[in-house]
């Protein structure tokens, strides 16, 4: 019996989720016969250093390693990359970074870089490990030869019929890595029931799953709903697809489906404010949808136009409110610090998200415009602005921690207030001084904000949400402080912060 490790790699941010791609690459192997196991060390109670994955790694003796990367913390996984390569025979990467830049991954550590979706790839590297096939007839993928040259097989055809991948294996994630808490069994409700994006904005890479939509039928969906009820006795679900509501129809026959469940479900989902209709929000509404989130990004029409959204934004309050009124909790995302932004653009993005702050529930908790390889954004402006392969020049104290091997659990002041602080630190695109305080007073509008429905949530009393606000503010200015001092002694604030943080907020942030 052939056996598979699946690692997520240590990371500064934390997976509220099982990862579904390992989950789908796991469940792939386990129907052929592998004895599959699942390290997620950037999961949220994990504490998996690159010794104790080398140790894990050493005791279960796999024949295949694979490792998902990110661009933004490539450098942790090369580190294990290198680490593993010492000891194990074949080792494995996929994800978006080794799908975009293959022979830097390769050059790093790995064997065999896995492009694009790996469900179907993964089995032809299973039939080459049992001698059934050669590697230079594997599609979709990269590998060292025995020369160890870098060879490049030809590209595979995105996955056309999606309901032919088996439901991610979540029973294969640690759950103690997830769940202290009953209600943290939600943390399993994250579902993709379609892949591909048919839009073109610049900051996104159409590469790694293709410009195709191609959707699950509504009976696979409903199936895996189901299993995850039975499973983990959850009823609130997590739709991330990238464009949920692209095909109407489609949307109004999961509804349906939803209706017939044996228990009722809530769940959110992701869309564009131009594939909204009323009658399809009332639907969503009645098939249990309690939120949405809009990607906005700039309140700058200019800047809407050059990142090829095309989102009218005449037209965003009115879709917001349509929204509110029947029901569903409005949330919103932004992007800001393009190069082109000046500081009236980046204003006019804070007096618009000022305007419509009102109708809205949530504001996404980040925003600082990172530029990833494979995007139109990069390819434009990784010369004029020196940030080629940025992602292999940070330093880890970068992220406030001197140590991969000393890793702190999130900052109550990210958790609570913004993310990419230290996004903002990098300053990709040489920002002036003006405009980065611009930014900054966007974060402070959103992080209030924020903070000010996390108090609703907690309490229906005015008096008390008001103390609630006051109180988490006075917190993420304390765990800020002591984070720059020392993230060690701030980890331990976050252990000492009281019931509500521990029990309530946690909860407040995983629905959401």
């Amino acid at each position: 019996m052939i056996k598979a490790l699946l690692i997520h790699p240590p990371s500064p941010v934390i997976n509220g989720s099982p990862p579904l791609s390992l989950g789908y690459i796991g469940a792939a192997l386990k129907n052929k016969g592998c004895l599959v196991k699942i390290i997620d060390a950037a999961a949220p109670y994990a504490r998996f250093t690159i010794s104790d994955i080398i140790k894990e790694s050493g005791s279960f003796k796999p024949d295949l390693i694979a490792i998902t990367i990110s661009t933004t913390f490539v450098k942790f996984a090369y580190k294990l990359q290198r680490a593993l390569s010492e000891t194990f025979p074949l080792i494995i990467a996929g994800g978006p970074h080794p799908t975009l830049l293959p022979d830097e991954v390769l050059e790093n550590g790995a064997d065999i870089v896995i492009k694009g979706e790996g469900e179907e790839i993964i089995l032809d590297i299973l039939r080459f490990m049992k001698g059934e096939a050669k590697l230079k007839d594997v599609t979709g993928i990269s590998y060292k030869n025995d020369r160890d040259e870098i060879v490049h097989n030809p590209c595979r055809s995105p996955i056309g019929n999606l309901d032919n991948i088996p439901l991610p294996a979540k029973d294969l994630f640690k759950h103690s890595d997830y769940v202290k808490s009953s209600y943290e069994f939600m943390r399993y409700g994250n579902i993709i029931t379609s892949r591909g994006c048919p839009y073109g904005c610049i900051f996104c890479s159409s590469k790694i799953l293709g410009k195709d939509f191609r959707c699950r039928s509504a009976e696979n969906v409903i199936k895996e709903i189901r299993w995850l009820q039975e499973m983990y006795g959850i009823d609130t679900f997590f739709i991330l697809d990238d464009v949920f509501t692209y095909d109407k129809q489609r949307v109004f026959e999961l509804c349906r489906l939803f209706r017939t469940l044996p228990r009722p479900i809530k769940w959110t989902c992701i869309s564009r404010f131009d594939l909204i209709t009323e009658e399809l929000l009332e639907e969503m509404k009645e098939a249990g949808c309690y939120s949405i989130t809009y990607g906005i990004e700039t309140g700058s029409p200019e800047t809407m136009t050059l990142i090829k959204k095309k989102i009218d934004l005449h037209k965003v309050e009115d879709r917001i409110n349509t929204t509110a009124r029947i029901g569903i909790r409005p949330h919103v995302s932004f992007m800001f610090g393009f190069p082109w932004e000046k500081s009236e653009h980046i204003s006019s993005t804070y007096l618009f998200l000022k305007r419509i702050l009102s109708k809205l529930t949530y504001v996404v908790n980040g925003g600082i415009l990172i530029p990833y390889p494979g995007t139109a954004l990069y390819s434009a402006y990784n010369k004029t602005y020196d940030i080629k392969k940025w992602w292999l020049r940070l330093d880890l104290a970068w992220w406030a921690w001197k140590n991969i091997n000393n890793r702190p659990s999130t900052p109550v002041f990210e958790r609570l207030f913004f993310k990419d602080f230290f996004i903002l630190r990098m300053n990709f695109f040489k920002h002036s001084h003006t405009r980065i305080r611009e930014i900054k007073r966007i974060i402070r509008l959103i992080g209030i904000f924020n903070i000010w429905m996390y108090a609703n949530r907690l309490t229906d009393m005015r008096l008390l949400r008001h103390l609630y606000k006051n109180a988490l503010l006075a917190l993420v200015n304390l765990s800020r402080l002591v984070h720059r001092v020392d993230p060690r002694i701030e980890k331990k604030l976050s252990y000492c912060v009281g019931y509500f943080i521990k029990i309530n907020i946690p909860r407040l942030f995983i629905e959401k």
